[in-house]
């Protein structure tokens, strides 16, 4: 029968070379359930699903480096690539499409590996790409807004992170109640199969079942110390991460791997070799020159995290180094220019991917709500911006380069440029560099905006 043949889900037409064409209804919201059923993998598997603003890619990471410490072999699924801990392929999402994840999970299966940390997006969730996978963990970080370029509202964003967790196969529930959706979301989950982490000094350990609280945290020039009590016992984390909102990740990412029966001594005592993730709170220090940080930090609370944990330990000048990126979220630009004025010293404003958008049109988004604009500079080259901080701080002073992180491209218009951070920092910071500055150049830019 070449001309139709119904089906439950739609019906079979042929090309003229007798191919065969499914037609199905749908399609999109269905295929991570049709994806699932060619490839058979999903119940082979234990999957780690990370999701939330912020904090994602440090959780999954710090997942995948404790696996790697103690001799266990992990596959990661994120904005950093797909692949194994040292052996990353480029990832074009954050969550990939359904027939690629599960393509990846079978490839990780053929290859013995058993345990998967996956980042789980907004834009993911929305566009069923894991509706259909079943998880063994599924780890909240943290919500604050984001991504209304895309959601339209606050509410359907929320709403779209919380589909994962309530229409989703989920074993166990790990979630940070230090923030407000993660609190409100522990009394609608079961307790049963829940776990909390707070680093708050309020926490009643008592309202729940199982959770770990870090009590006390020491920060000093190489080390945080985290002095934690748990449901599992307590103990002390010595770690290289700074910044409050990275005791919280490796504490969620502690409790999952308890979660999965590692012992507590094993990940205590290799903790201190976790080092940062690429483009995540990444120090960068040679003699003689700056301090600098490289950070993903591109919404409010990210970048607000970022600046007030190096404020803590800076006690010179912050240079702060960052753009917005075009044809996104513009709400966000104004509070991120509010935010760098509050707590940077310096501000030096720069392209991030413009894409389309006209990038002085996105620098006067930025500058809106700052006051004093004679203490900004802009310099749209990012490189130039880049170097001019780091010939012009001073050996005790933090430069803060925000918004690309880990990525290694910048895309202008239509066109997409070979471009990182880390890169050119690093050869930045390996040459020698005279006293003379560029303040006539910096005087030309800002007369082209303002």
């Amino acid at each position: 029968m070449r001309n139709k043949k119904k089906e439950r889900h739609g019906h079979i037409t042929y090309t003229n070379k007798n191919i065969p064409v499914i037609h199905f209804l749908k399609l999109s919201k269905n295929l991570s359930k049709i994806s699932n059923r060619y490839y058979e993998v999903n119940e082979k598997l234990t999957l780690i699903g990370v999701t939330g603003t912020n904090g994602k890619s440090t959780v999954t990471h710090i997942i995948a480096q404790w696996n790697y410490l103690l001799n266990q072999r992990i596959g990661i699924m994120g904005s950093l690539g797909n692949g194994t801990y040292n052996d990353l392929k480029p990832s074009k999402n954050t969550t990939d499409s359904p027939i690629n994840i599960q393509k990846f999970l079978k490839k990780m299966l053929i290859n013995n590996i058993k345990t998967i940390a996956m980042e789980i997006s907004s834009h993911g969730i929305a566009q069923h790409r894991v509706s259909d996978l079943n998880f063994s963990i599924a780890i909240l970080t943290n919500i604050t807004s984001d991504h209304l370029d895309y959601h339209k509202t606050v509410e359907n964003y929320v709403k779209a992170k919380w589909t994962f967790f309530s229409k989703n196969n989920i074993n166990t529930f790990i979630i940070n109640i230090d923030n407000n959706i993660g609190k409100l979301w522990t009394k609608r989950l079961s307790k049963k199969r829940t776990i909390v982490v707070s680093i708050n000094k309020n926490f009643n350990y008592s309202l729940f079942k199982r959770w770990i609280h870090a009590y006390h945290i020491i920060y000093n020039t190489n080390h945080t110390y985290i002095y934690f009590k748990s449901s599992w016992g307590k103990g002390l984390l010595k770690s290289q991460l700074i910044g409050n909102f990275n005791v919280t990740n490796l504490l969620l990412a502690l409790v999952a791997l308890l979660d999965l029966g590692f012992s507590l001594s094993s990940l205590i005592n290799v903790c201190e070799h976790i080092t940062a993730v690429p483009g995540r709170m990444q120090f960068l220090k040679v003699p003689n020159k700056p301090n600098i940080i490289i950070d993903y930090a591109h919404n409010e609370d990210a970048f607000k995290n970022v600046l007030q944990t190096v404020r803590e330990i800076c006690h010179y000048n912050i240079w702060c180094v960052f753009g917005c990126g075009g044809n996104r979220d513009k709400f966000k630009r104004s509070l991120m220019g509010k935010i760098s004025e509050e707590i940077a010293n310096k501000i030096i404003l720069t392209n991030d991917n413009p894409r389309n958008e006209n990038p002085k049109e996105i620098i006067k988004d930025i500058t809106q709500k700052i006051q004093n604009k004679k203490n900004i500079h802009i310099i749209l080259d990012r490189k130039q911006a880049i170097k001019f901080a780091i010939r012009n701080a001073n050996i005790n002073d933090y430069i803060v380069v925000l918004g690309k992180g880990h990525e290694r491209y910048q895309i202008i218009k239509n066109k997409t440029y070979y471009f990182s951070d880390y890169e050119i920092i690093k050869k930045l910071l390996e040459k020698k560099y005279d006293t003379n500055i560029f303040l006539s150049s910096m005087s030309y830019h800002k007369r082209l905006l303002f």
